[in-house]
């Protein structure tokens, strides 16, 4: 969850950006639920893919973050790229 054109740029922030985009017209006709289990999706796939949600803590190095977290930077992706259209 970090910022700057090195994060942004990152090959797994980019290929995030990618799934975020190929599920949006799903997650926006979705209800409530059925975003969870969207967000748990893409969590999963990136997981599986051994990639990994990671956040710079202030004064550390990174570090990697739990599911419910994860799950919610996939849905606050899901409202930035749904902005950005």
């Amino acid at each position: 969850f970090g910022r700057g054109k090195a994060v942004v740029d990152h090959p797994g922030n980019t290929k995030f950006r990618r799934l975020v985009d190929v599920y949006m017209r799903k997650y926006l006709e979705a209800e409530r639920l059925e975003k969870t289990c969207i967000a748990e999706a893409i969590v999963q796939m990136i997981k599986e893919s051994n990639g990994r949600f990671l956040k710079k803590e202030p004064g550390s190095n990174w570090e990697e973050v739990d599911g419910p977290e994860a799950r919610k930077k996939v849905a606050h992706a899901f409202r930035n790229r749904r902005q950005l259209r």
